[in-house]
């Protein structure tokens, strides 16, 4: 009896061994896009049994299968005729049933040496440790394999090259077993997102997702939800279909690309959480969610400037956008689109986040771009469009019209500028819009204007609200003390001012109330602010500003300054104190208007007033920071501050220097 015991329970381990061999490795991936997040390993359970996963574990190998990259420890079971995938939990094109971070190992790339090994415990069960032939690629085990082997046969595998998840089936393999499985529908994505348009501007853009099954007894349905629609065609081809009907053929529906889009024509709302469903008799139905919106109407923004032709080598072509409150948009979302008169086809493109940020001014900031666009079409009919999330917001071209084929602008015929290069002028000049407003149709288009990348068009006469020109910040008088200048400002009540350690507006601290603006004006004025906060010596402090407006709406302005409080016994605190070079009033004795005129030695804040010979406060002006060698000006019309006309006589003007008086000096009305 115990010999047949112990035949019995030998026989009994040797059954239980044999289901090692039913679970394989089915596929590895490393696509040619986002690959540290998107690579992929899968098992395929050929058996006929599911098979408890307690122990199990998959390891990434390189270096001819000596070294683990990589172990995903496996947990709960996989049932006959399933896939399980074990990759990156940062992934966005698949399932991932065995998340790990795997982005910090960047080597398991599909190159000579890399595969994978499957265990049971310390046992190996499946090797393809050396497969390396799949860079770039994603390979496959052939469907007549089913036994797992602990050699590595290369003769078992196929490759096929993957940039994007093409030809890529993760959480699903093509295999001759289990004979009788279960149906199975297999999606490539769970979850689609980002659908959005401009209120009548729909529909949306397309996104995808792959649709295929095994061991069918029937087609596959797709059926959409209310607010989206669905294609197997795509672009021009996209027609959308409710029902979409997979045929099988042998049990299966091979891999199909299914398109999707939000519906034109809906109101401005979120419609999120909406289910497409894949359906087919006694196959547990498999939903993609899908999520978008429409929203208001498209940002205010334009096209501000464009170079493209000059004489000899073309230098500095380029393009340069203005945006209205930038924060309350993707940047990346804004597509600049280059096109030829040829065939009407875009030749370029590039997305506003690769442009460089130019000057603000208050709730609008100005983008330029100069490096990627090189290469621009010298005309003529060609043309530049301006798109947000594929809603197009113009169509501008130079040298005549045309009608766009692709991209953003197609089936749209262009807007001619009216002006033009024409291949004999500077490199340093360019198109530029000129005058004044808030969006493009306030504007016209001029020629020849010196280029003004980043900052206003036609060396600054072209005026914004609230164009924020300087702001620097000087350790002056033992406080940091800020100084900055508008060259213009737009229904500007006021300013607050931000403090922080890091170079982070976001965590940034309000340290001001509201300081008052000018409201409306094209004249340049002057600020300056005292932190008069005790702050940490030999630390380094940043500073923001920001406008509100008479709505109450608040603009931040992407300008910083910064400065380092000194230590009190650094030696460059011993400094010699600032000198004012020949005050002089020009003319004196006056009539009409004289003029105040001096320099400092050093970076100083400045402070002028007039008083009559009673010691009466007449004329004050705003302080100035003024930097070393800068002249300084006051004006005075013999007015006081309310405008009144003063009599003749003698005047004082007296001269102040970071607080501290510095001069006091006569002055004679003779009207």
């Amino acid at each position: 009896m115990k010999k047949v015991l112990t035949i019995v329970g030998f026989i009994m381990i040797f059954a239980v061994n044999m289901v090692f061999g039913d679970v394989i490795i089915s596929e590895m991936c490393d696509p040619g896009t986002a690959y540290q997040t998107n690579r992929f390993i899968e098992i395929y359970n050929t058996g006929d049994a599911s098979v408890d996963l307690s122990g199990w574990s998959v390891d990434a190998i390189i270096n001819d299968g000596n070294t683990v990259a990589e172990t995903w420890n496996l947990s709960g079971s996989i049932a006959s005729g399933e896939a399980l995938v074990c990759g990156d939990n940062d992934n966005t094109l698949y399932t991932c049933d065995f998340p790990v971070d795997w982005t910090a190992y960047t080597s398991w790339n599909g190159k000579t040496g890399d595969g994978a090994k499957l265990y049971n415990g310390v046992t190996l069960i499946d090797n393809a440790g050396a497969h390396g032939n799949f860079e770039n690629k994603t390979t496959q085990r052939n469907a007549n394999i089913g036994t797992a082997v602990t050699t590595y046969n290369s003769l078992e595998w196929t490759s096929t090259a993957t940039t994007n998840y093409e030809n890529a089936t993760p959480g699903t393999h093509v295999c001759d077993f289990p004979a009788g499985s279960s149906p199975l529908i297999t999606l490539s994505e769970i979850s689609l997102s980002g659908f959005s348009y401009i209120d009548g501007n729909g529909p949306s853009a397309e996104q995808s997702f792959t649709a295929q099954g095994i061991n069918l007894t029937a087609n596959i349905s797709i059926v959409p939800p209310t607010n989206y629609e669905i294609s197997t065609g795509s672009g021009g081809s996209f027609v959308a279909t409710n029902p979409i009907t997979l045929t099988q053929s042998g049990g299966s529906v091979g891999v199909t690309t299914i398109y999707v889009r939000l519906k034109a024509g809906l109101s401005i709302a979120a419609y999120n959480n909406e289910d497409i469903t894949a359906s087919s008799t006694d196959a547990d139905n498999k939903t993609v969610t899908c999520s978008g919106s429409v929203t208001a109407e498209l940002p205010n923004a334009w096209i501000n400037e464009i170079h493209y032709d000059n004489d000899g080598g073309d230098v500095n072509e380029g393009v340069e956008v203005i945006i209205e409150n930038p924060g309350d948009y993707t940047l990346s979302n804004f597509l600049i689109t280059l096109y030829n008169l040829t065939g009407g086809a875009s030749y370029d493109s590039e997305t506003l986040n690769n442009f460089t940020v130019g000057n603000s001014a208050g709730i609008y900031t100005i983008y330029y771009n100069i490096t990627s666009l090189a290469g621009m079409q010298n005309g003529p009919n060609d043309g530049i469009a301006l798109s947000y999330n594929g809603s197009l917001i113009q169509f501008l071209s130079y040298e005549g019209t045309l009608t766009a084929t692709d991209g953003p602008a197609i089936g749209i015929t262009s807007t001619d500028i009216g002006v033009s290069e024409n291949g004999t002028g500077l490199t340093t000049t360019s198109l530029q819009l000129t005058g004044s407003g808030t969006q493009y149709s306030d504007f016209s288009w001029s020629a020849d204007v010196t280029q003004t990348w980043g900052s206003a068009n036609d060396g600054g006469s072209q005026t914004l609200p609230v164009t924020l020109s300087t702001f620097t910040a000087q350790y002056l008088n033992s406080k940091p003390t800020l100084y900055w200048q508008t060259q213009s400002e737009e229904d500007n009540m006021g300013w607050f001012i931000y403090r922080n350690t890091v170079e982070d507006f976001t965590s940034a601290e309000k340290i001001s109330g509201m300081l008052p603006g000018h409201g409306t004006t094209t004249q340049p004025q002057s600020y300056i602010y005292e932190d008069v906060e005790q702050l940490q010596v030999e630390q380094t402090y940043y500073y923001w500003l920001e406008s509100v407006d008479y709505s109450g709406t608040l603009h931040h302005f992407d300008m910083v300054a910064n400065v380092t409080i000194p230590h009190p016994n650094d030696p460059g605190q011993n400094i010699t104190p600032p000198v004012a070079y020949e005050i002089t009033a020009d003319p004196n004795p006056f009539s009409y208007t004289t003029e105040i005129t001096f320099a400092m030695s050093q970076t100083s804040l400045v402070d002028a007033a007039i008083y009559n010979l009673k010691g009466q406060l007449v004329k004050s002006y705003d302080t100035v920071m003024t930097n070393a060698d800068e002249d300084v000006s006051f004006q005075w019309n013999g007015k006081d501050d309310s405008g009144k006309s003063l009599s003749n006589g003698v005047y004082l003007y007296s001269v102040k220097v970071n607080g501290k008086d510095y001069a006091t000096k006569q002055l004679i009305l003779m009207k």
